[in-house]
């Protein structure tokens, strides 16, 4: 685990980079936190953003539809809110979870980012998906 200091500290930085924000996502009604969502390459001037991590922190919250609801909700504040035209996230080229989510949710295979990722010290292929304002909108009015 890491210390209280070093989350702080982490999130404090995080909240100072305008690239950057990152969300905390909650179970209702109580508002306990059980996960994350971060997003990098936040970028006004192309109006691009990377989901960058989504994550839910406790196994047992897991494949109940939380994730796809915070991705849901991340993908109309990237569109409506900040006026993007293009959201990208990456996953594992072997994670079948997530590429089927991501699908899902209307992102598209843009290609496959070679060696851009470690797992258990070596380099790993990563599948780029990207999602356009356009199918989004496309998608919203189905």
């Amino acid at each position: 685990g890491r210390s209280y200091e070093e989350i702080v500290t982490e999130y404090v930085k995080y909240n100072l980079d305008p690239t950057k924000m990152q969300f905390t996502i909650t179970e209702k009604p109580e508002d306990k936190p059980i996960g994350k969502i971060y997003l990098s390459r936040i970028d006004t001037h192309d109006d691009s953003l990377d989901v960058t991590r989504i994550y839910i922190a406790d196994p047992s919250k897991r494949g109940k539809g939380y994730g796809e609801e915070a991705l849901r909700l991340i993908l109309e504040y990237a569109f409506i809110n900040l006026h993007m035209e293009r959201v990208t996230i990456d996953h594992f080229e072997a994670n079948k979870i997530a590429a089927s989510l991501y699908e899902k949710v209307g992102f598209k295979n843009e290609g496959l980012m070679r060696n851009a990722g470690k797992k258990n010290g070596k380099y790993i292929n990563l599948q780029l998906k990207s999602m356009l304002r356009a199918e989004y909108y496309e998608k919203l009015h189905k």
